[in-house]
């Protein structure tokens, strides 16, 4: 599971914790809000499974002829260790992609935010979407 936000929401996010630390007339805040160690204003609107992405991309490349099968593979070895061992030099692992990060806006939304774009199959619809932009480079 991870996190996802769409850049709408984040760009709102943003502009909320702006208007309450400001105390800017459209803040609907009466208190300041948390800084320093408690002042952690997390942007997510669902989470997101990374399976179901690269079952998404795959469905566009086996449509699209770039791809012979549209079910994703596990990495070998070999390939964990060509395009993720710069993780190792900085003290993570080749198996990263395979982790998950969770998170909850809490704060944020106790400051007003309202994110608009929760649906997780918006997501995955943009992650097909940019497989196809990207594969017509």
């Amino acid at each position: 599971m991870w996190p996802f936000v769409h850049i709408d929401d984040l760009a709102s996010h943003f502009v909320t914790i702006y208007d309450a630390i400001t105390g800017s007339p459209t803040s609907s805040i009466q208190t300041s809000p948390s800084h320093g160690t408690t002042g952690y204003y997390f942007a997510t609107c669902g989470e997101y499974r990374l399976l179901e992405v690269a079952q998404h991309i795959g469905k566009v490349m086996a449509s699209r002829g770039w791809a012979s099968n549209a079910a994703p593979t596990p990495f070998k070895d070999e390939e964990l260790d060509k395009y993720y061992s710069a993780l190792a030099e900085i003290g993570s692992t080749k198996y990263y992609a395979g982790t998950n990060s969770r998170a909850v806006s809490v704060a944020a939304r106790e400051l007003g935010w309202i994110p608009k774009h929760e649906d997780v199959a918006e997501f995955y619809q943009y992650c097909e979407e940019e497989t196809l932009r990207l594969g017509n480079i």
